[in-house]
């Protein structure tokens, strides 16, 4: 993993080469695989005739690409069946910007360390996912220290249990924003650690949080000493230990 540059899906297989192999889940060619030498790594090549049905669980799948530097779904890559995403790019430090707009997510409800230790993550394109059925969101975006902003206002999440760590040590985070009306709290039992080490918040507006199932708000906001405005709820929190 630590020798690809690049990840490139293909949703045809009409320029296969003789140096491919089969990478399918059944062993009948439909999904083969190449790289090609680049300056010392590997561009890594996947293809398929009509692209890659991604399953029904793909956690870590990109896990411990600490060297590429890029990845290309294009119309490639199919996540319609999938109920989690956990770690699916936990420690690819060196992505700069990541695309997944082609990603389909009604399905899924667990998206944990998703995009933890992103380090380089600068620009990231979210703004489809479909978050209804989410349930973990635990150290999402923990250690994504490159990431400025965040848009968060279609994220819904009525049923997530679990924020603990969902911001953790993003230092460069100044502006995160979301939906009021959308960004439901009221199932959160555990919000432990959720903005710690954000340096760069100036202002957080949370009076609309619903906390009174969270039992754990430990080290919620530590490290966060640039904050100037913080809004809290007046909900009971009753719930907490």
């Amino acid at each position: 993993r630590d020798q690809i540059r690049s990840v490139t899906f293909l949703d045809t297989l009409s320029d296969v080469p003789n140096s491919a192999w089969d990478v399918s889940a059944v062993g009948n060619g439909s999904v083969m695989a190449w790289t090609r030498l680049n300056d010392g790594l590997y561009d890594l090549y996947i293809a398929a005739e009509g692209g890659i049905n991604a399953g029904s669980t793909c956690p870590y799948l990109f896990a411990g690409y600490k060297n590429m530097e890029s990845i290309d779904f294009g119309t490639g890559f199919h996540t319609g069946e999938a109920t989690s995403l956990v770690g699916m790019f936990m420690g690819c430090k060196s992505l700069k910007e990541l695309d997944l707009s082609c990603f389909e997510t009604k399905k899924v409800t667990d998206f944990g360390f998703l995009f933890y230790g992103c380090s380089s993550l600068e620009d990231l394109t979210i703004h489809t996912f479909d978050t209804d059925a989410a349930t973990s969101m635990y150290a999402m975006f923990s250690n994504c220290k490159a990431l400025t902003e965040l848009d968060l206002r279609q994220f819904k999440t009525g049923n997530v249990t679990n924020m603990g760590y969902m911001f953790q040590s993003c230092e460069a985070l100044a502006d995160l924003k979301w939906d009021e009306n959308a960004f439901d709290t009221g199932a959160v039992t555990n919000m432990e650690l959720m903005f710690n080490n954000c340096p760069k918040l100036t202002k957080l507006e949370l009076q609309f949080f619903d906390v009174k199932k969270v039992k754990s708000m430990y080290g919620m906001f530590w490290g966060c000493t640039g904050l100037k405005e913080l809004y809290l709820p007046e909900s009971n929190t009753g719930a907490l230990e």
